[in-house]
């Protein structure tokens, strides 16, 4: 059995950790919303115990097929007349702002692991990079809310989006709903159970090119990929120069309009 929204221990925010002296927010007072309902991932599928009169309640119980691990689907996503940070915040919300330790969940049995899908970007066809869209959207958030990136809300939706937890999860009985309150308890945030696997979010691209030219101290590359095959001017370290022809990884530089300005040598590619 879920509880109810007047179940205020799990629904507001509390700041009583089990302290008898303080008391529970309630609606009644200034409180908080905890935010949304949201189960973890998990790093593989649980199962659940139950004793042979609750596998006999067809009313609470259901059956589904799930799919085989690993399948992949592929979609489009079409648009029309959004802004930069517009298309920025759509692309924050598919991949997690960049962060390839989250994972989406969809569909039913989320609580024993089902659902778990990572969404990745096969086409891209606009005229400039992911990364200079999400880093508009990031600019704009960044005047509406200070440290938005760090914010509480973002720490736990990361979370329990990324893939560490490995642990079952049930529902309180009735009986548990009442000892908790007797016992002054409330949920705790998910990120002081389990610390959030998150990677930093790239300030500049990696991609790979090719050395076009060599001519003294003039090294110029084009990227293998994207809409703009102009040569650019990559920087290199002069100990470390490579070769025209050479495949190689560069950090792609912008500048303020949000076009490509320059390359920077990381290193050759086999």
């Amino acid at each position: 059995m879920s509880p109810k929204a007047s179940y205020f221990p799990y629904y507001l925010e509390q700041n009583i950790k089990g302290d008898k002296d303080n008391k529970y927010n309630t609606f009644e007072d200034n409180a908080f919303l905890r935010g949304f309902k949201r189960y973890p991932v998990h790093n593989e599928i649980k199962l659940g115990k139950y004793d042979e009169k609750q596998l006999k309640n067809d009313k609470v119980f259901s059956e589904f097929n799930p799919l085989p691990k690993d399948s992949e689907f592929k979609c489009k996503i079409r648009f029309h007349n959004l802004r930069k940070n517009e298309i920025g915040a759509l692309l924050a919300a598919i991949t997690f702002n960049n962060n390839k330790s989250c994972f989406h969940s969809l569909g039913a049995a989320k609580p024993f692991g089902y659902g778990k899908i990572k969404v990745e970007l096969l086409g891209f066809d606009l005229d400039k990079n992911v990364q200079f869209y999400l880093d508009s959207f990031s600019e704009l958030m960044k005047q509406k809310v200070s440290n938005w990136e760090k914010s509480s809300s973002l720490k736990e939706l990361f979370s329990m989006a990324s893939n560490n937890f490995d642990k079952n999860l049930y529902y309180p009985e009735i009986k548990d709903f009442v000892s908790m309150k007797q016992d002054q308890d409330a949920l705790i945030k998910f990120s002081e159970i389990e610390k959030p696997k998150i990677e930093a979010i790239p300030n500049k691209i990696e991609a790979e090119a090719i050395v076009t030219l060599v001519q003294r101290q003039i090294i110029l590359a084009k990227l293998l990929e994207g809409k703009d095959d102009n040569p650019k001017n990559l920087l290199v370290d002069y100990g470390n120069k490579p070769r025209k022809g050479d495949k190689i990884l560069v950090k792609i530089i912008y500048n303020k309009g949000g076009n490509i300005d320059k390359l920077e040598f990381v290193r050759v590619l086999k």
